[in-house]
């Protein structure tokens, strides 16, 4: 995530020019690094934080490090990352891996959030909760693979939806319910597979006083239904 010329990463996080990070963050010049933070030109390390000139956890010098590198770079991939499992038992495992959050509890693989609640592999997103693979949202509940969303609740795969409720693989939507691959509609409910559209009901065009008319019916069934859609006719 937001990284730049690394390769076999997982969870590399602001990082550039580093191959085999498990979920590090702002690394530099780095290679087959796990739980690392804020360290350049370091090889094979563990938890470390700030560092730089390390190989397998070892301090070197900036000129020892560079000759020595050269050489541990021949290896193999599957030697070098054998080796950081083994230093990986080394030191304890923390409950949970996060950096930079603000009032964000009970999470994990979350950074750089704000007042976020059941955060988990998510980033960048404020006073929202239950969020999965969810990364700049603001004030949303309950989403999933979401993106740049805002006032949504039970959002899955949607990007850049606003005051949306119930949406599925839709994007660039707004004030819509129970909208499924839709994408850049508004005012819609139970809609699906419509682009450009505003004013529907079930995929159907009704006028601006006539969609206000029914939305009203529509929503009330529903809460009466206790969500069940049941036999709708208008």
């Amino acid at each position: 995530m937001e990284s730049e010329l690394c390769y076999e990463g997982v969870d590399p996080i602001k990082s550039y020019n580093s191959d085999y990070l498990e979920y590090s963050v702002s690394m530099r010049d780095a290679a087959y690094a796990a739980n690392c933070v804020n360290c350049h030109d370091v090889f094979g390390c563990v938890n470390l934080q700030n560092k730089s000139f390390c190989i397998f956890n070892r301090q070197f010098s900036e000129e020892e490090y560079h000759q020595k590198v050269i050489e541990y770079k021949k290896w193999p991939p599957e030697k070098v990352l054998a080796m950081v499992e083994e230093l990986k038992k080394r030191y304890p495992v923390t409950q949970t891996h996060e950096t930079h959050n603000q009032n964000s509890a009970y999470g994990n693989y979350s950074d750089f959030n704000k007042n976020c609640y059941m955060c988990f592999d998510g980033s960048h997103s404020e006073n929202s909760g239950y969020l999965y693979d969810s990364h700049h949202n603001i004030s949303c509940y309950d989403t999933a693979s979401s993106y740049q969303n805002e006032l949504s609740y039970e959002i899955t795969d949607g990007t850049k939806v606003y005051n949306c409720n119930f949406a599925v693989l839709s994007n660039n939507s707004h004030d819509s319910s129970y909208i499924f691959n839709c994408s850049n509609v508004k005012n819609c409910i139970g809609c699906v597979s419509l682009s450009n559209k505003q004013y529907c009901i079930l995929n159907r065009q009704l006028s601006r006083e006539e969609y206000e008319r029914i939305s009203k019916q529509f929503i009330e069934e529903l809460k009466n239904k206790n969500a069940g859609w049941g036999e709708l006719n208008y």
